[in-house]
């Protein structure tokens, strides 16, 4: 009997068990932008940027903005740091600067498949997690990285096609 009762108190409490699981992500039709959380609006307004391909004459970009960037083929990139992912041929890719003013952590996010490095001092800095960006929207690919103040090189690689917008989101 006291087996019965607690088969059936375990049976009562299993939907609320279930109830309390985290909910699956939500599907999309198609990617939306405009839904997008306060600290991701630049998202929709980038600026024109053209990433360079030395450097020394790499283009500044900060925090709380989105930039729409220009690609060179990777083969012309002179990239000061070899990333763990060597530059795949007929790929593209670029080089920016980024001034960090307030240390903390910095999603760098891109709307297309490439591979995103940020070196200060001659190293890798390495990432602190990889997601998705929020939910559906044009973010394919959101990289976290814990920065202190200071200035940083933005390594983009591998790219697909030359045209890539990409984002730098305080959290």
């Amino acid at each position: 009997m006291i087996r019965l009762g607690l088969v059936l108190a375990i049976t009562a409490f299993a939907p609320l068990a279930h109830a309390q699981d985290a909910p699956k992500p939500a599907s999309c039709a198609a990617p939306s932008d405009d839904n997008l959380p306060a600290t991701w609006l630049a998202w929709k307004t980038p600026q024109t940027v053209l990433p360079a391909t030395d450097a020394a004459k790499a283009p500044d970009v900060t925090p709380g903005h989105a930039y729409a960037l220009t690609l060179s083929p990777v083969a012309q990139v002179l990239y000061p740091v070899l990333a763990d992912k060597p530059p795949i041929a007929n790929t593209f890719g670029g080089l920016l600067s980024l001034k960090v003013a307030e240390g903390g952590t910095y999603s760098i996010a891109v709307d297309d498949k490439a591979w995103i490095d940020v070196v200060k001092d001659g190293a890798i800095v390495k990432s602190v997690s990889h997601n998705h960006g929020p939910v559906c929207t044009t973010v394919r690919k959101a990289v976290d990285f814990k920065l202190d103040p200071g200035l940083y090189a933005i390594q983009i690689a591998n790219a697909p096609t030359a045209d890539l917008k990409l984002a730098i989101i305080s959290k």
